[in-house]
C-alpha cells in the first residue's frame, strides 16, 4: 500500500503508480517495511546542478539515465529559475533557498551579498549537525568561493566537469559521505555558444555527456558497500536555461526558455510522478484592466478596433467572446437599462446592421440586424453578480437563414433565427463599451479577454475554453483567431491585439488602467507566478534540510516549500 513520505507537504501532482509486489531486483534477505511515512536507512543526499540545461530541451533529447529515473522520481521539465540568464543569483537560490531581494546576489554581481544572514543550506547543515560530513565540488570557482565558502566540510573548484565527476565519485567511496554536491558548467557553455535547444548538436551532445557523467556517479552510490542500510535522495536538477525563441503565446515565466529548468527527486522507492505546467487552477484572475463607464454621452470610456473591417458576420460564420465584470451603477445595484457593451454596429436600435451585446435585466441579450429585420437573442443566465462571467455568441450563415446563438458562461445556449439574403456587414468600427443607443445609461464594468474568430466554434470547445482567461495553440480553432484583445495590457493608449491579425483598439475619453485580483469560483487563469505550482530552484534546499531532518527555523525565511512523493514497497534501481 502506498504511503505518503511527510516531508512532502504540498499539493497537485500527477503521476504513474508503481503497484505493490515484490521486484526482482529488490535486495535479497531484505524486509521493507511499509510504516507511514518511514523509509529504512540513514538519510544522505547526492546533489547534482547542471548548468543552462533548458527544462523542455532535457525532455525531448530524453538522456537515457536522467530519463530513467522519472520512474523513481517526483520531478518536472517545467522548473523556474531566477529571471536573470545569468548564474550567480541563480545558484544563489538553489543553495540558499531564498530569492534575490532577500540573499543580495543579482545576477553575477556579489556586492551586496547578504548569504551571512541567509546562508547555504551546507552553513544551515554546519551548524545544525556539526558532526555531518558535507562536500562540495564546482566546475565554478564564484559558486565554490562566494555562495558556499566554508559551509561545507570539504569544498573544491575544479577545472572541469569531468573532474567534477570523479571528485563526487571519489567522495561517495568514503563512508562518512552524507551529503555530495557535484556543479557542472559545459552545458551552458554549449548553450552560449550554439543556442539552447536539442535542434544544436554540441548543445545536445553537451547534455549527453553530462548524463554520461551522472551514470557514473549514481553507479558509485549504488557501490557503496553501506548503500543497504542508508536511504538517498537524489537532486539533479539545471541552475537555469538559457536564450532560445520564446513562444509568442506564453509571455508567462513558464514560457520562458531562459528561466526554464528541470528538477528530479530520486529515491529508489519513490513511485513516479510528474508535475506538469499547471493548468485549471483555481488561481487570482489578476492584472490591470480599463473599466469602461460613463453617462451616456459621448465622454463615455469605450475602445474602437482600428480597422472598420474586423468583426463582420459577412456571408459567413463568426464567433465572438469576452468576459466582463460588473459594477453596481448609480441605483447601487448591477441593473442597467439595456446598454450595448460590445457592438459592431452604428446604433444598436431598431435595424441597424450589425451584431451587438446589452444587458437586459439580470440577463444579457445578442441584437443581430441586417439593416431591415433583427432578432434578439436573450439569455436569463443572471449576471449581476459583481463576478466575472464569460458572453459568447456564434453567427453562422447557411444559405439565406442567419443561426445566431449566445453562451453565458459557456453554457445556457439560446438560438434564434433571421432569414435574410443580406451580408450583415456594418461600417462601424468594432467597439468595446459605450456606443451611441444606450437606452438610458452605460455599462459599468471591466472587459478582458475578447477574442473573435472566423469561424463557428462548436458548442464542447466553447464550454472547455469559457473559464480561461486566455487561449493559445492548444486552442483547436488558434488558426482561426482574427483578434484577440487580452485588455491587460496594464498602460497606454489602446488595446493590443495578439492575434495574427494584429489589429489594435485605441481607448477613447477619461479611461484609467486600473489594479485587479479576483479569486473565482468558476474561472481557470492564466498562472503568472507559477513558482508556486511546479517544483523551482528555491525549493531544492527546503527539500534537502527536510530529507536530512533538520528542523527549519521560522527565522531562516526561506522561500521555498517541498513537493509530495508516493513510495513503494520495493526499491527500483536505474544501473
Amino acid at each position: 500500500m502506498n504511503k505518503i513520505i511527510p516531508l512532502f507537504l504540498m499539493m497537485m501532482v500527477i503521476g504513474q503508480v508503481a503497484c505493490n509486489k515484490k521486484a526482482e531486483n529488490a535486495l535479497e534477505n531484505t524486509e521493507y517495511k511499509n510504516d507511514p511515512g518511514k523509509l529504512p536507512g540513514k538519510p544522505k543526499v547526492l546533489y547534482l546542478i547542471i548548468d543552462g540545461a533548458r527544462g523542455l530541451s532535457v525532455r525531448d533529447l530524453k538522456p537515457p539515465t536522467i530519463w530513467k529515473m522519472r520512474d523513481s522520481a517526483v520531478y518536472t521539465w517545467n522548473g523556474i529559475s531566477d529571471s536573470a540568464i545569468v548564474d550567480g543569483g541563480n545558484w544563489a537560490n538553489m543553495l540558499a533557498g531564498v530569492r534575490a531581494v532577500k540573499h543580495g546576489v543579482n545576477g553575477n554581481d556579489y556586492t551586496n551579498s547578504k548569504l551571512d544572514v541567509y546562508p547555504s543550506f551546507f552553513q544551515r547543515i554546519k551548524e545544525a549537525s556539526p558532526g555531518m560530513r558535507t562536500a562540495a565540488f564546482c566546475a565554478s570557482a564564484d559558486l565554490s568561493a562566494k555562495i558556499i565558502g566554508g559551509g561545507a566540510t570539504e569544498n573544491k573548484p575544479l577545472a572541469s566537469d569531468a573532474l567534477v565527476k570523479d571528485a563526487v565519485i571519489a567522495e561517495l567511496k568514503k563512508d562518512e559521505a552524507t551529503v555530495v554536491m557535484g556543479q557542472f558548467h559545459g552545458v551552458a557553455t554549449a548553450g552560449d555558444q550554439f543556442g539552447y535547444d536539442v535542434s544544436k548538436p554540441e548543445y545536445a551532445n553537451a547534455i549527453l555527456q553530462v548524463d554520461g557523467f551522472v551514470k557514473e556517479i549514481m553507479q558509485a552510490m549504488y557501490a557503496r558497500k553501506t548503500y543497504a542500510d542508508e536511504r538517498w535522495m537524489v537532486v539533479v536538477s539545471s541552475s537555469r536555461g538559457g536564450t532560445w525563441t520564446m513562444d509568442p503565446e506564453d509571455s508567462t515565466a513558464m514560457g520562458n526558455p531562459k528561466m526554464n529548468t528541470f528538477t528530479l527527486f530520486f529515491n529508489s522507492r519513490f513511485n513516479s510522478k510528474v508535475i506538469v505546467k499547471p493548468q485549471d487552477l483555481r488561481a487570482p484572475f489578476e492584472g490591470k484592466a480599463i473599466r469602461f463607464y460613463g453617462d451616456g454621452t459621448g465622454a463615455a470610456v469605450r475602445a474602437q478596433c482600428v480597422d472598420a473591417t474586423i468583426g463582420d458576420a459577412g456571408s459567413g460564420s463568426l464567433t465572438v467572446e469576452m468576459k466582463m465584470k460588473l459594477n453596481k451603477g448609480s441605483n447601487n445595484n448591477y441593473q442597467f437599462s439595456y446598454p450595448p457593451f460590445f457592438s459592431k454596429t452604428a446604433n444598436r436600435s431598431n435595424s441597424t446592421i450589425g451584431w451587438a451585446f446589452f444587458k437586459s435585466g439580470a440577463g444579457t441579450n445578442l441584437f443581430l440586424a441586417d439593416g431591415n429585420l433583427n432578432i434578439q437573442v436573450e439569455s436569463l443566465k443572471n449576471t449581476n453578480d459583481g463576478n466575472w462571467h464569460t458572453y459568447t455568441a456564434v453567427i453562422n450563415r447557411s444559405g439565406n437563414t442567419y443561426y445566431a446563438s449566445l453562451f453565458i458562461d459557456g453554457e445556457n445556449k439560446k438560438t434564434k433565427t433571421l432569414t435574410s439574403s443580406i451580408d450583415i456587414t456594418s461600417p462601424a468600427p468594432l467597439t468595446l463599451g459605450f456606443n451611441p443607443t444606450t437606452f438610458g445609461n452605460t455599462i459599468d464594468g471591466y472587459i478582458a479577454d475578447v477574442k473573435i474568430w472566423n469561424t463557428a466554434i462548436p458548442d464542447e470547445i466553447i464550454k472547455l475554453w469559457a473559464p480561461r482567461t486566455y487561449i493559445n495553440k492548444d486552442h483547436i480553432y488558434y488558426d482561426n483567431l482574427i483578434g484577440y484583445w487580452p485588455c491587460l495590457d496594464g498602460s497606454g493608449n489602446r488595446l493590443k491585439d495578439y492575434s495574427k491579425t494584429k489589429k489594435d483598439m485605441l481607448l477613447q475619453n477619461n479611461y484609467q488602467w486600473t489594479a485587479f485580483s479576483d479569486l473565482s469560483d468558476y474561472l481557470f487563469p492564466n498562472v503568472q507566478d507559477a513558482t508556486k505550482y511546479v517544483p523551482n530552484t528555491l525549493d531544492i534546499p527546503y527539500q534537502v534540510l527536510e530529507w536530512l531532518n533538520i528542523k527549519r527555523e521560522d527565522s531562516w525565511k526561506l522561500d521555498g516549500h517541498s513537493w509530495p512523493a508516493e513510495y513503494r514497497d520495493f526499491p527500483v534501481y536505474v544501473n
